[in-house]
């Protein structure tokens, strides 16, 4: 979990706190790795403190293996507005995923108004991914917008979760571009949803990154709904 998210948690709450998208994954098809753990007891018997414990316990742990089941996940939206009535509905993947293996990678919020959210989902390769727009209607359903997919005989990257406009039509995503040759550098690409228009914004023989939403980079060229705040190369991204 942790390698994926960067944190312990998958919980994503919405902007007024009514609302929170969470994530459930089920290893239990995961094929075990038994491994000795030498504990204290094990230690202090090898210098005669005690005779219990000598042996190395063994401990299991899931382990997916190439070709073997991975963990599932599902991603679910909790509405919590109504204690007495707490709604609880899943957010299922894009179609394009079907049958596919994959990792749920980010998750997000789009707007206020609680109706819709964004997902970044990896293929099991590593070498694609699928950013899907989701819609609070009876259920909620997913459409992909846009997808990466990585040099040949090379692996994607897992970047920050995309930053959406207000209006949810366009976002903003780090993404591994080729520059020159044969070097990649990390850069900004704008996604306009509806027109299918995708700019990438920086340019160069750099890294660009994102600390805390603060996105680092050599050019103040951003859409104008980021609200950019240009100090010496930093860009404060305000949504």
């Amino acid at each position: 979990l942790e390698e994926i998210f960067d944190t312990p948690e998958a919980i994503w709450p919405s902007f007024d706190g009514t609302h929170f998208m969470f994530a459930i994954f089920n290893d239990s098809k995961v094929g075990l790795m038994s491994y000795p753990w030498l504990s204290s007891g094990a230690i202090f018997a090898g210098i005669g403190i005690s005779s219990e414990n000598f042996f190395p316990e063994t401990k299991n742990v899931r382990y997916p293996t190439p070709g073997a089941s991975n963990p599932e996940v599902q991603l679910w939206v909790v509405n919590i507005t109504n204690f007495d009535a707490i709604q609880k509905i899943q957010i299922k993947p894009p179609v394009s995923l079907d049958g596919q293996d994959y990792y749920l990678v980010s998750a997000g919020w789009i707007s206020d108004t609680n109706r819709q959210v964004s997902v970044v989902y990896m293929g099991r390769s590593q070498n694609y991914s699928v950013i899907a727009k989701c819609f609070k209607m009876e259920v909620w359903n997913c459409l992909e917008i846009h997808s990466e997919r990585a040099s040949e005989d090379e692996w994607l990257d897992i970047f920050p979760h995309p930053v959406f406009s207000p209006d949810g039509n366009s976002f903003l995503l780090l993404a591994t571009i080729q520059e020159s040759g044969h070097y990649h550098f990390t850069h900004i690409k704008h996604i306009t949803i509806s027109q299918r228009r995708t700019s990438v914004i920086s340019h160069g023989r750099y890294e660009v990154s994102n600390k805390q939403n603060k996105i680092l980079l050599g050019t103040p060229k951003l859409p104008v709904w980021c609200g950019k705040r240009w100090i010496d190369g930093q860009i404060d991204v305000v949504m």
